[in-house]
């Protein structure tokens, strides 16, 4: 399973739960609107984005947490938080 999370520059971030670590990064809501279309991850109970995110989006801290050393090593895992951090210019 997946976490789609809100990184601390606005944007959107998914950290897969089969490799632990972060597939999709910098999304847009409009990005993130067509992955889970794409994924087929819309229902009854969740039709939108702001719906999906309120009952399965992840804090950034709780999805960082589940980031491990299977295919990120510590110093990679900071660089993509320093890096996802920093608002766009």
């Amino acid at each position: 399973m997946g976490m789609i999370t809100q990184q601390p520059n606005g944007l959107y971030a998914r950290i897969s739960g089969v490799v632990d670590a972060p597939t999709h990064e910098n999304m847009t809501k409009d990005d993130l609107n067509q992955y889970l279309i794409d994924t087929y991850q819309f229902d009854e109970v969740t039709p939108d984005v702001d719906s999906f995110l309120n009952e399965y989006g992840w804090s950034f801290e709780e999805a960082c947490k589940r980031i491990t050393d299977l295919n990120m090593t510590e110093k990679e895992k900071q660089d993509w938080i320093d890096k996802v951090s920093r608002k766009e210019e």
